[in-house]
């Protein structure tokens, strides 16, 4: 797991503005507070969980709150307009891989099945107890012991990098350095 990898990301021009003149930049958790709003609860939810599970097993510098989030394929960054193309090459040491399609479901606040049989078995489960609509774990204080089976069944994202398919991978890091930064021609 040493030497460098590339990734990419899309930035705000605050992030180079900060990292021009602090020479680091680290997010700030009010930051994802403004961004989502009260009506992303669930993004709340889900960043909690990761940032708790990723401070485990890759720590956070001071003052790092919530990660940097970037891509292994240039394909799935979105440069809206204002925002910059970033190229990262990073220490591999500094950053946290895991599989996206795995992380969009954690963002809807699903299940992370182990495997087919697994994922059959807890929809048995909340079919047997009566949810209709799994969001009712998080959004009701009515199944406390399942909303728990689906928040370790969480833990499943972050499995061994060196079986992660490349197309789906995305990666987190607690902070960007200007030595790692190169901005890109869109």
């Amino acid at each position: 797991m040493s030497g460098e990898i590339t990734l990419w990301s899309s930035q705000q021009p605050i992030v180079l503005d900060t990292l021009a003149r602090e020479g680091i930049y680290r997010v700030r958790r009010a930051f994802v507070g403004q961004k989502y709003g009260p009506s992303g609860w669930n993004f709340q939810t889900a960043y909690g969980f990761f940032v708790r599970e990723a401070g485990k097993r890759l720590p956070p510098p001071p003052g790092a709150e919530s990660p940097v989030w970037c891509f292994l394929d240039r394909k799935w960054v979105d440069v809206p307009a204002g925002a910059s193309l970033l190229r990262i090459v990073p220490p591999r040491t500094q950053v946290l891989l895991f599989d996206l399609r795995r992380w969009n479901r954690i963002l809807n606040l699903e299940y992370l099945p182990s495997g087919p049989e697994d994922a059959t078995a807890f929809a048995r489960e909340l079919e047997r107890q009566g949810v209709s609509n799994p969001l009712d774990l998080f959004r009701t204080p009515y199944y406390p012991q399942l909303r728990r089976r689906v928040e370790e069944s969480w833990k499943g994202l972050f499995q061994d990098p060196e079986h992660l398919e490349p197309a789906y991978t995305q990666a987190a890091l607690w902070e960007l350095r200007p030595e790692w930064v190169e901005v890109q021609s869109q």
